[in-house]
């Protein structure tokens, strides 16, 4: 038993580095996101640099092992390296964020050579410290075998376990506290504050306690013995088999967020709570498995049991989802606040995904121990490797599973194929290990169930269509498709006249009459007010509605931007709201992140409107901050004028006055326009927008026939003019603005009435 003087420190710094891991990783992804766009080609780029570099190292850092005799000092000048290549990498990631803008443009608008920049300045700025975090698993394990020579790969669970733990931890503390409390710079000060910290718990370990180097031949005897097997060709099997287990995790892990954040808010945390829930499941599982190292020796047969009930797991989510309609948040909590909200999402992400994620756990130290047998029993070298294909493995799944099997499959036949791989793979290993036993077919009845498991749940699968608050489609249901990124179902009720779509189980474009006001306006007031307007752009092009109200006005060039492709398609349901826009010749539709555009067009525009969904959303948050407007205003021609739509439900009054605030300091000549219930527009124009400004304004719809119809006259437009720019100065008053670095909009409970009263009462000062 190893003493706990030298356990519980290099378990405590085991903790540390994966609390510092997950909060610069959480930090750095939110920051390239901003600079080069939200879209998921730009979020895969920071990943592939990230998990790819970590790969990388880790294995270079096993190769090298075998020159490395006090792994805890290195371990320690590497926290300290650590901690200043993190404070370097957030000063980097702004400098790239001005190079990308600048390269950017003279790209065009072509995906492949915009997702190459991506990723080049990705690897460039983020792949030197993740070759360098890739190295501590590695010399925590090269540790551990000079500590146990005869349980030195239960130790190293334990400390992948911790390490885990920390990561679980650093994932929650990020989304819920730091990003809400501390600009990021500050989060990454912390980071590298504990990765000090971290440096000095081993180096103490170094330097006070006992580090005579155990003789590995014990070890080496133990691992070759349990795995009962020679060198060689049963190592690269295992490594590749548990690369391919790996991109089979993360493949789950992208499916799984995707369906459950159709039945969560989707808020700027949903993300980060099924990610801690994954990690805690990951703990959880190489916790135990290092358990039970300590009294049973592992074996081939073992990785392919784990795999066959991994695919019963993955395959049992399936129906689990189906479920999830069931357990509404009423029903367990009754009235709506942040905190029971967050719970709701995390006791959802427990009830799925915790099983099969302790199951992946439980194969990390199984496939380590199993690996050191062919390593001369240096567990560093064993542990490199192993967390080198496995994370190698990780990128592959994110990539495959992103954009190849959802787009091809949908969301459940992904989850088929992910639990048929896990199968496959079962077989392989325990095919494998029937050949060196007595009675190869009792040993096959398993994957026998197995096999039959995923074919009977194959026929009897619940119906594929993942709506958030109902189980089946529905007969009203006209649309429904299933992209990289969004679900989106639309729903068409004649007798009522209405269509609403649901995008990731969110309330999009309906058509009741208060929504359609805000549409129509929001597409009718820019030409308008900016007369001969030559080109316009509208982000967030949603179903339509706006822009096919826009285009009516004639104007020669309407560039349309969503994130969705889904939405796009959707938008053929919507044809007689958006007056078939679809196929006007004056529109260029775009898929792509909307502020990534803006720094690519080579294009200026007499109009920019901003129809983003709500500033909570994961995907709209950027769409409300100061440098966002900055680079709107960099797009408009002298003249120019910019809309956006801003919804205040699910909103504080607090946040809405923050964002008008902001959106003030980049253009002071702005004014509000209120259209009933939660919907507001805000207005900047290159002059002050005056009375005559606004009566010339109503004149020109009168004399329009489509707007006069769509708007309802100028009586009722003229009703919508909340505050000119005097009395939005007064009603937002001084105080910060929202920044990049800083920025975290909370839903909370409906305060529609008090915000639509106070608007009222500061209009009538």
């Amino acid at each position: 038993m190893l003493p706990s003087a030298k356990l519980v420190p290099v378990g405590a710094a085991a903790v540390l580095t994966g609390i510092c891991a997950l909060i610069q990783e959480l930090i750095w992804v939110r920051q390239a996101t901003l600079a080069f766009g939200l879209s998921v080609q730009a979020y895969a780029a920071v990943v592939v640099a990230l998990l790819g570099g970590t790969a990388l190292g880790s294995w270079l850092f096993a190769r090298a092992m075998g020159r490395i005799h006090r792994p805890l000092l290195w371990f320690a000048g590497m926290q300290a390296a650590l901690a200043g290549l993190a404070l370097l990498t957030l000063l980097s990631l702004e400098q790239v964020r001005h190079l990308y803008a600048a390269l950017a443009p003279g790209l065009g608008l072509e995906q492949g050579f915009v997702q190459a920049l991506r990723l080049g300045l990705s690897v460039a700025v983020l792949s030197p410290i993740a070759l360098l975090a890739g190295g501590s698993l590695p010399l925590l394990g090269r540790w551990a075998g000079q500590q146990d020579t005869q349980h030195g790969s239960a130790l190293v669970g334990r400390l992948y376990a911790w390490e885990t733990v920390g990561a679980a931890v650093g994932c929650g503390c990020t989304a819920l506290i730091l990003l809400r409390t501390l600009p990021a710079g500050a989060a990454i000060q912390l980071a590298a504050g504990l990765h000090i910290v971290a440096g000095l718990l081993a180096l103490w370990v170094h330097r006070t306690v006992s580090t005579e180097t155990a003789d590995a031949s014990t070890f080496l005897r133990s691992a070759r013995t349990s795995a009962r097997s020679g060198r060689g060709s049963r190592g690269i099997w295992l490594l590749t088999a548990y690369g391919v287990s790996g991109a089979v995790a993360l493949g789950y892990q992208v499916v799984w967020g995707r369906v459950l954040a159709v039945f969560t808010l989707d808020a700027v945390y949903s993300f980060a709570i099924v990610l801690t829930v994954f990690l805690m499941g990951l703990s959880i599982g190489s916790g135990m498995a290092a358990r039970r190292l300590r009294r049973h020796q592992p074996s081939l047969a073992g990785f392919g049991h784990l795999q066959l009930w991994l695919a019963a797991l993955g395959l049992a989510t399936v129906f689990l989802f189906y479920l999830l309609p069931l357990v509404a948040y009423e029903d367990l909590f009754g009235a709506y606040s942040l905190g029971r909200a967050i719970l709701f999402e995390f006791l959802l992400a427990v009830f799925v995904l915790l099983p099969p994620t302790c199951l992946m756990g439980y194969l990390w130290p199984i496939v380590q121990h199993l690996a050191a047998a062919d390593t001369d029993g240096n567990l560093g070298v064993a542990t490199g490797r192993v967390n080198a294909v496995n994370t190698l493995g990780a990128v592959a799944g994110v990539l495959a599973t992103t954009f190849g099997l959802i787009p091809t499959a949908g969301l459940q036949g992904s989850l088929f194929l992910l639990a048929t791989g896990s199968l496959l793979l079962g077989l392989a290993a325990l095919a494998g290990f029937s050949l060196r036993v007595a009675d190869p077919v009792r040993n096959l009845r398993w994957p026998a169930a197995a096999a039959v498991l995923l074919l009977v749940g194959f026929v009897l699968r619940p119906p594929a269509v993942y709506l958030g608050f109902r189980q089946d489609p529905g007969e009203y249901m006209a649309f429904y498709a299933e992209g990289v990124d969004t679900t989106v179902a639309v729903f068409d009720v004649p007798e009522s006249n209405i269509k609403v779509s649901f995008v990731n189980g969110r309330i999009e474009v309906p058509t009741d009459a208060i929504s359609m006001q805000a549409f129509r306006a929001l597409g009718h007031l820019p030409p308008l007010v900016r007369e001969e307007a030559q080109s316009a752009l509208m982000l967030s092009f949603g179903n339509g509605i706006a822009t096919g109200s826009l285009d009516g006005h004639g104007i020669p060039h309407v560039d349309a931007v969503d994130l969705s492709r889904e939405m796009l398609e959707a938008a053929e349901v919507y044809w007689e709201e958006n007056h078939n826009v679809l196929h006007s010749p004056r529109v260029s539709l775009h898929v792509e992140d909307g502020r990534n555009f803006l720094l690519r067009t080579p294009h200026r525009y007499d109009i920019i409107t901003a129809d983003a969904t709500h500033p909570a959303n994961t995907s709209s948050w950027a769409l409300f901050t100061h440098e966002f407007y900055e680079t709107v205003a960099d797009r408009l021609v002298p003249g120019g004028v910019f809309f956006q739509w801003l919804p205040f439900h699910s909103m504080s009054e607090d946040d809405f006055r923050l964002i008008l605030r902001t959106f003030r300091t980049t253009f002071p000549h702005t004014v509000l326009w209120y259209t009933g219930g939660s919907h507001s527009i805000v207005m900047a124009t290159p002059e002050p927008f005056g009375d005559a400004d606004l009566q010339a304004l109503l004149a020109r719809i009168d004399d329009m026939p489509r707007a006069r119809k769509d708007l309802g006259g100028s009586t009722a437009v003229a009703a919508h003019f909340a505050l000119d720019a005097e009395q939005l100065a007064a009603y937002v008053g001084e105080g910060g603005i929202v920044r990049d670095r800083q920025v975290f909009f909370a839903p909370v409970a409906d305060r529609v009435l008090e915000i639509a009263e106070s608007l009222a009462v500061a209009g009538s000062r």
